[in-house]
C-alpha cells in the first residue's frame, strides 16, 4: 500500500489491496464533491472510515508503470479535469 514516506507506488500492488477503482466525475463537481466520490469508492478497504486522508497520485510519465505524488502549490484546488487528466 502507498505510504507518505514513499515516492512511488506500483498500480498492481494498489490493485491487490483494493485501492484502485473507477469513479464518476463531472466537470461541474467541486473539490469537496470529488473527494467525497473518491472516499465512497474506498470506504471498504479503509475499514468503513469516511474521513480517511488520501493523496491523489499521477502516472510518472512515458511508459512508466509507477505512480507518484504530483508537485502542487498549497493553494491548488482539485477539479475533475485535474483528477482525470487533460482529455476530460
Amino acid at each position: 500500500m502507498y505510504q507518505d514516506s514513499e515516492k512511488q507506488a506500483n498500480p498492481r500492488t494498489l490493485g491487490r489491496n483494493g485501492l484502485i477503482g473507477k469513479i464518476r466525475l463531472t466537470s461541474f463537481m467541486s473539490e469537496s464533491a470529488i473527494m467525497s466520490e473518491i472516499r465512497s469508492m474506498f470506504h471498504v478497504p479503509m475499514e468503513e472510515k469516511n474521513d480517511f486522508v488520501f493523496k491523489i497520485l499521477q502516472a510518472s510519465g512515458g511508459n512508466s508503470k509507477t505512480l507518484s505524488l504530483p508537485s502542487l502549490s498549497a493553494s491548488f484546488k482539485w477539479t475533475a479535469g485535474a483528477v482525470c487528466g487533460k482529455k476530460f
